[in-house]
């Protein structure tokens, strides 16, 4: 097994999920009628879309609709009637299974993402009218949805909100996916590039040092790591391999994108210090009780503790940051 691997083996392990991302995938940001459908959206695991009367019609080549379509449309009070139509096709055809879904509740509040699950628009026949006075949606076209996690706007990076001006019923999110799939995913890899996020959910303002002092802490320990378990040559610095990006609001993220193997290490290097499934007490005969000090988990323990002594940034230094920002464990990924 190459060490890549025995990276990844050691974080499964310690329940960090590892997404692989399709970088084809889309995403799409659908109205809920001002958050009245939210709640039927998720409990019944899909989405709608509305002018039930509407046919799906292919436009031709130009993109353009048959022009009796149109002109009865427009007699019908469509002021948009084209507009309508192009909704309707991307439900149906752009819309793919595996595409990320976003939806907002009453004033945004929440959003709900989700991965569409089926390639084709299906009818739902069993609505009746006493059913629509009651409050349920009366969208018949519909595809099913796969929810993965429910999200309140204060943790939300304020990139997306311009998503939320957009006033179409669906609408292209494509240009916010780095956004988007840090919301989904706590470290995953992309065209290549690994992408690890620390959620920082402290609500007041971080001290100015805490940010600075945890991420330096992180890398020293993950490139001192790295050249003694051999996973790195010499001559390389994994900090030259190493970009982050910080959203200062309060809550906030630190993320850090990389080559896999560099970010794979940094959530090692955090699973060692803040512990995962396997809890980690730095003990000469074992780790909480709950496994030796062998192999690749002993290796770590056995730098963690020689590495601790006499350090600026010690691991009791790293806990306190980490409390004082509130940053929430790597194996917290809820999708």
């Amino acid at each position: 097994m190459d060490k890549t691997e025995e990276l990844k083996l050691f974080l499964k392990e310690n329940g960090v999920k590892i997404h692989e991302v399709d970088s084809k995938r889309n995403y799409w940001f659908v109205r809920t009628d001002g958050g009245n459908y939210f709640d039927a959206y998720v409990s019944g695991n899909y989405i709608g879309l509305g002018w039930n009367t509407i046919p799906f019609t292919k436009p031709d080549e130009k993109g353009c609709y048959p022009e009796d379509l149109i002109k009865d449309l427009e007699s019908k009070g469509h002021k948009q009637p084209t507009r309508v139509l192009n909704q309707i096709k991307r439900f149906y055809k752009e819309m793919k299974k595996g595409d990320v879904v976003v939806i907002p509740s009453t004033s945004s509040l929440n959003l709900a993402f989700g991965y569409i699950s089926d390639d084709e628009v299906y009818t739902e026949e069993n609505i009746t009218d006493d059913d629509i006075e009651n409050g349920a949606c009366p969208y018949t076209r519909r595809r099913h949805v796969n929810w993965i996690v429910n999200i309140d706007k204060a943790r939300i990076d304020p990139h997306l909100y311009a998503l939320f001006r957009n006033h179409q019923v669906i609408s292209d999110g494509k240009s916010y996916a780095s956004y988007i799939d840090r919301a989904l995913h706590t470290l995953y890899i992309k065209d290549g590039i690994a992408h690890l996020t620390f959620t920082v959910e402290a609500k007041t303002n971080p001290k100015a040092l805490s940010i600075p002092t945890f991420i330096l802490g992180l890398i020293e320990r993950t490139e001192a790591f790295a050249k003694e378990y051999e996973i790195i040559d010499d001559c390389k610095n994994i900090e030259n391999e190493i970009d982050s990006k910080i959203n200062v609001q309060s809550p906030g993220v630190i993320e850090f994108l990389g080559s896999p193997t560099s970010i794979l290490l940094i959530a090692v290097i955090s699973i060692g210090l803040f512990g995962g499934k396997i809890k980690f007490e730095h003990t000469k005969e074992k780790t909480s009780g709950e496994i030796s000090t062998g192999g690749f988990a002993g290796s770590l323990i056995s730098f963690l503790k020689v590495y601790n002594k006499d350090k600026n940034i010690n691991d009791a230094k790293m806990q306190s940051c980490k409390k004082q920002l509130q940053i929430k464990n790597i194996n917290d990924d809820e999708a």
